[in-house]
Formats: structure tokens, sequence, C-alpha cells
């Protein structure tokens, strides 16, 4: 009986590994399953926060519908849209600012042209140059009689990261990391994806300092000049305009929060401090470095008619209710502006 169980032991201690193996067993195991949680949870930010599927095959049109959904909401994705259709075709790039003004300029373009206006409006919040470069290039297919460009605040917000780190393509910030992934159908960067990739919204103020050293002007030069070149090469008319902004002198975000700035009433649901793209005196003089590269450009091409908006539109609370976005008298006043340029350059008039 004794005998008998020995073995019985015996037998159990051989296949049962040592207290060693067993501890190098389970850290394996916590390891697998870590590294599979922390996969997950990047693949689930991607999509949750692009709106993107990230598990399967993936379509180069949803990829694009996800990270600009109005290209899908405008009927740009569907619509047929040639030289000779028979309407005046309009294409928006920019941000929330040119979506500010959308509306009122479709309404002067129907009031003035006699053909048809077809207006697509891609612009939305937070939008670079960059994202218009993208879209631009993947509408190449497509003829617009008129494209309207407004860009020169939220490129801001790449420069706030160390210079070593700073991509032309933007490719340090997070948003435009994943989309070249995806669209390119490369492995996505999960590690990057938790990793220091600058924000697509606010600058971390750890980063605020960085902006200084500006970087971005020779990136957003390229970006407008691509599609510049794109729109010359087809025959496109495009509309580029500096870009309008007030900043008081005794500006802070407490005094903006508390409403004791010169700003008017707002026409947007948000109010942006100007912390939003980087400090105050960062901020200017990027937005001052970027207006010279559009003044550059809009002098280098044909095609192009240009818009001093800076100039147009006076610094002031009767025209800004924050440091970039525009009283209802401001919205007015910019697409006046606006028409006034483009109304020389425009087809036969309902006048």
């Amino acid at each position: 009986m004794t005998r008998k169980k020995n073995a019985a032991t015996k037998r159990t201690a051989i296949r049962r590994p040592s207290s060693k193996k067993r501890r190098v067993l389970y850290v394996g195991i916590y390891l697998l399953f870590i590294g599979g949680l922390v996969w997950f949870a990047g693949k689930a930010y991607v999509w949750y926060r692009f709106g993107v599927p990230v598990i399967g095959k993936k379509e180069v049109s949803s990829v694009w519908e996800g990270f600009y959904p109005n290209l899908k909401t405008t009927g740009l994705a569907d619509a047929v849209i040639s030289k000779n259709d028979g309407n005046f075709d309009v294409l928006l790039l920019g941000a929330s600012v040119l979506d500010q003004v959308a509306a009122r300029l479709e309404r002067q373009l129907n009031e003035r042209i006699e053909e048809p206006v077809r207006v697509f409006n891609t612009s939305d919040n937070a939008l670079t140059s960059r994202d218009s470069f993208l879209k631009f290039r993947y509408l190449k297919d497509k003829h617009f009689d008129l494209i309207v460009v407004y860009h020169g605040i939220n490129d801001a917000r790449m420069n706030c990261c160390p210079a070593d780190q700073f991509k032309d393509d933007y490719t340090h910030c997070l948003y435009y990391k994943v989309f070249d992934c995806l669209v390119n159908g490369d492995p996505l960067p999960v590690k990057q994806v938790l990793a220091n990739l600058i924000p697509f919204e606010a600058p971390s103020p750890t980063m605020l300092a960085d902006g200084a050293k500006i970087k971005t002007d020779r990136p957003f030069r390229t970006n407008l000049e691509a599609i510049a070149e794109q729109a010359a090469a087809n025959d496109q008319l495009v509309m580029l305009m500096t870009f309008a902004y007030y900043i008081p002198e005794d500006y802070s975000m407490e005094r903006l929060r508390s409403g004791q700035l010169d700003y008017g009433p707002r026409q947007v649901e948000f109010v942006c401090p100007a912390e939003l793209w980087g400090t105050p005196k960062n901020l200017t003089n990027t937005i001052d470095a970027h207006n010279r590269e559009v003044i550059a450009i809009a002098d280098r091409f044909e095609n192009v008619v240009f818009v001093d908006q800076l100039k147009n539109i006076t610094p002031s609370g009767t025209n800004f209710s924050d440091p970039c976005h525009l009283t209802d008298a401001g919205c007015q006043l910019f697409v006046d502006k606006l028409m006034s340029q483009l109304s020389r350059r425009l087809p036969a008039t309902n006048n």
C-alpha cells in the first residue's frame, strides 16, 4: 500500500512543473494577455476615434470616408463632376471658418451665376492644409469650376513638438500617422498609437513652447502649391486667401472665458482660445508666416484668385467672436470681399 502511494506521488511530481517553471509559464501567459489587450485597445481606439474598421479587409474608400465623412455626406463620392456637366461646381477646402460662411457663399453664387451651382463643402473643424491637399488629390478625376481654399491657423498646432520630431507630412501627429498607414495598407503601428505622437486636438501644455520655431511654413506652402498646380493642369480656378485673425492686446484665456475681451456674439457653438493652437505670440507669428506663403503662391499662378482677408476684415469684436471665428457681420464681410474679387472671373451672371 505504501509502495503504491509513493509511486503515485512520484508520477505526480514528474508531471508537475517546478515552481520556477510555473512562474515562467505564468509570466509568459500574463505577457501574452497584456500584449493582446494592448493590441486590441489600440485597434479599438482607432475604430472609435476615426470610424475606420481595423480588423479584416479595409476598402480604401472606407478609410477616406472614416477620416473625411463629408466626402460621403456632400455627395462627392458618387457625384459626376465634369467640365461640361451643365453645373458650376464649387469645392470648399478649409476648416471651421470656411464652413461658417459656406451657406452664404452658396446663396450669393446662385444669385450671380446663370448655371445651377453645386457647392461641395468638405470643410470641417480642425482640418489643416494637409487635409485639403490629400482630399484634392483624391478627387483628381473630378473637375471643379472653382476651388476655394482657406487655411492658416490649424497647421500651427503641428509646430508644437520638438524640431527633430516634426515631419513635413504631419505624420508626427497621431491622426495623420494612422491615416497614412491605413490608406497605404501598412501595418497599423499600435505602439505608436500609444506612444508620444502629438494629438490632433489642442497641443500638450509641455510642448507649447516648441511652437516658437515655425516648422510648418514649408509644408504649408507645399500643400497649397500642389493644389494650385493640380488645378492649373486641369484648367480649374482656385481662390486663395490670407487668414484673418484677431487676438486683442489684453488677451488671456481667463479673460476670454469670462467674456472680458473685445469679441462679438459667436456664430459657432464653441469659443476657441488661442492656446488651442499655441501661445498667442507663437500663433500670431505662425499665421503671418503662412499668409506670406499664400501671397507668394498667388503671385505665381495665373489660375489663382487672391483675396486678402487679413486686410479686408478689421480685427475687432464687430467681426470676430474669438481669435479666428467670425460674427454674423464678419461672415457677411468675408463673403462680400470674396465675391468682389471673384466676380471678374465668373461666367455669365443673372444680373
